[in-house]
């Protein structure tokens, strides 16, 4: 009795992942047409079947990505960095596509680790080497906007404090003078 169970369950089990795996395969077959929409929520529907599934988050970032939601694919990507990956490739290419997410938001500097962490499993990818030159050579731009723009700040809050001090300062005279005036007329 204890073995037909064990059995009924495995089955149970087994038919809910592969209903996973269908939406997984028709993900996949929208993906391959372009419709990415279609794709990610055909992915959504495996994830509420088996929440860490790898393959199906991976697919999901991806066709996140390709709609130009590189915000919510990066998300993606992160958790999938954080957990256990199927094999040492798939995790390779999930920080490949996290790097390239971080480059579309011009976050260079994480996409730059993003990418020598894909270097790191997969010391062979040249899309990665060559993605991390073009994150190296974008870096000094945005650093150099981000200092123009601290200085822009910075000169404009002490304008403010400037400006802020020459009214005080002519408050403060008015009512000296307003005082002296309030006193001759007392005299």
């Amino acid at each position: 009795m204890k073995k037909i169970a064990i059995l009924i369950l495995m089955l149970i089990n087994s038919a809910f992942g592969q209903e996973g795996e269908i939406y997984i395969d028709s993900g996949n077959d929208f993906y391959k047409k372009n419709k990415f929409k279609e794709a990610e929520s055909e992915y959504k529907k495996s994830i509420k079947k088996k929440e860490n599934n790898f393959k199906a988050n991976y697919n999901l970032g991806n066709s996140l990505y390709k709609q130009s939601k590189f915000e919510e694919a990066t998300k993606i990507f992160e958790e999938l960095t954080s957990s256990s990956s199927p094999n040492k490739k798939l995790l390779a290419n999930t920080y490949y596509n996290l790097g390239n997410s971080y480059y579309k938001t011009q976050k260079y500097k994480e996409a730059i680790e993003a990418y020598k962490n894909c270097l790191r499993l997969n010391p062979n990818d040249k899309n990665a080497r060559h993605n991390l030159s073009l994150a190296k050579k974008n870096m000094p731009k945005n650093q150099e906007k981000k200092n123009q723009d601290k200085k822009d700040q910075e000169k404009k809050d002490q304008e403010k404090k400037d400006q802020d001090k020459k009214d005080q300062e002519k408050k403060d005279q008015e009512k000296k003078d307003q005082d002296k005036k309030d006193q001759e007329k007392k005299d």
